[in-house]
Parts: C-alpha cells; structure tokens; sequence
C-alpha cells in the first residue's frame, strides 16, 4: 500500500476507522432536549398565569444547555434542539404576559365607561335606564323614551324600579344629581371566571355640603362576559355599594 493510500485510510472525509471513533463517541445533550420538552410545555401559560414560570425555566435550561454544548461541541450533540427550546420560550414568556395583560386592559377599559355610563344614567334622572344595566344583556330593552311608559305602564316592572331607587346608594346619587362630581378611583378586584371576568371597580363621588367638598366612595361590580352577543360585549352591572372604603384613603384629605 502507497503512502496515499495510508493517508486516505485514515481520512475523516472518506469515512475512515476515526471518524467512526468519532462519531460513535458523540451523545445527545440530555439538558438541550429537556429544554425543548419545558419549552413546549410553556404553552400552557397562555390559559394559566400561575404557569408564567415555565417558560422561564425552559429559557434557563435551554440555555446551559447550549453553554454546555459550545463547551465540548466533540462530544455532544443538540445545539438545535437547545436553539428551539429557547426560542420558544422567549416568545411565550413575552406572548403569554402580554395577551393576558392586554386582556386585563381592554377588560378594565370596557368595564370602566359602562360604570360611568350607570353614574350618567342616575345623574340625568334616569334610574329606569341604570336598572336595565342590571338585567342580562339577552333580556335587556333598548335605552329609549319608550322604555320609561313600559315601566309605567307595568305593575312588575314599576315594583322593580320602586325598590330600586329604595337602595341608598341609587337614592344618594338620584338626589345629587348632576352636582356631584364621579371620577374613577381604583380597581378593587379582577377575577375571572368560566363565562369572563368580574371587575370590582371603586369611584370617589365628591359634592359641595354647606360650601365644603366631601367625597363618598362607590364600588361597582360590572360582569363581562367572553362571548360576544349579537356584536356587543356583555356588560352588566351586579352590585352597587356606597359607603367603601379604597385602599391609599386619606379621610382627613376628604
């Protein structure tokens, strides 16, 4: 045998004894795959923000994954697996906060003006309209003129609109009418539920008393529901409740 018949044997380019040494001696990088694992795993944040600490994890992992790899590339292989599985994660740690947060503020914002339009509702003197925010969406009739001669002309209803301006925050902001002053305060309570979420938002109601300004707090439950009915959002409020206290109140400043 010549001399380049020795060196071709003994090439790795022509499949020679090292570099089936080679070959046979390289593994799979165990961290890069269980990386990958966590990281498609991480989907799971999207429905459950208790699960934001996957993705995070899978970025963790996949990275040592790849440090690891970058520091014996001879002997281990799943660079890109452990690519992927950060990959992944940064996209669903930065998606899966970011839809949840932009649900929250949409949500916050659809809730907010449907309370001030209940406010609005009282202060123009118009309680019938402010009861019919309380009803079911699917039961609930057109804010019109008309609507006052049905709640007049109907024993049930007329009962229903009594005890309603019986409630003392109702009755409270009827007698203020346009005279008080309703600014939102703070969110007391986000919570979803199967159907949407439950806001429990706080207003601060300030009006004149013998030529001093005094304040009085509202909280308002306002539901919103995920589906959409006949291309408006199901919005309804709960409850009314005067007489709250918000968190940071200062009453010495009141």
């Amino acid at each position: 045998m010549t001399e380049q018949d020795d060196h071709s044997a003994g090439d790795t380019r022509w499949g020679g004894d090292e570099a089936v040494e080679v070959e046979s001696y390289r593994t799979y990088c165990v961290t890069a795959f269980c990386g990958l694992g966590l990281g498609l795993l991480s989907l799971v944040a999207f429905a459950y923000p208790l699960m934001w600490i996957l993705p995070l994890a899978a970025g963790i992992v996949s990275a040592l994954a790849l440090r690891k790899i970058a520091a014996d590339p001879d002997r281990l292989i799943g660079r890109r697996a452990a690519l992927v599985g950060l990959a992944v994660s940064v996209l669903i740690g930065i998606g899966a906060p970011t839809r949840v947060l932009a649900h929250r503020w949409a949500t916050h914002w659809q809730t907010r003006r449907f309370a001030e339009e209940w406010f609005q509702h009282l202060a123009d003197g118009n309680p019938h309209f402010a009861l019919e925010m309380t009803r079911d969406i699917r039961k609930r009739r057109a804010l019109s003129d008309d609507l006052w001669r049905q709640y007049r002309d109907n024993a049930a209803d007329a009962e229903a609109l009594r005890q309603y301006i019986r409630q003392p925050v109702v009755a409270a902001l009827l007698a203020l009418g346009d005279s008080a002053n309703v600014r939102f305060y703070q969110t007391r309570k986000f919570t979803p539920i199967d159907v949407g979420d439950a806001v429990d938002e706080v207003f601060a109601v300030t009006y004149e008393d013998r030529g001093k300004p005094k304040t009085f707090f509202v909280s308002v439950a306002v539901g919103r529901d995920f589906e959409p009915y006949k291309g408006m959002i199901p919005l309804r409020i709960f409850a009314a409740e005067g007489g709250v206290e918000p968190v940071g109140w200062d009453d010495s400043t009141g």
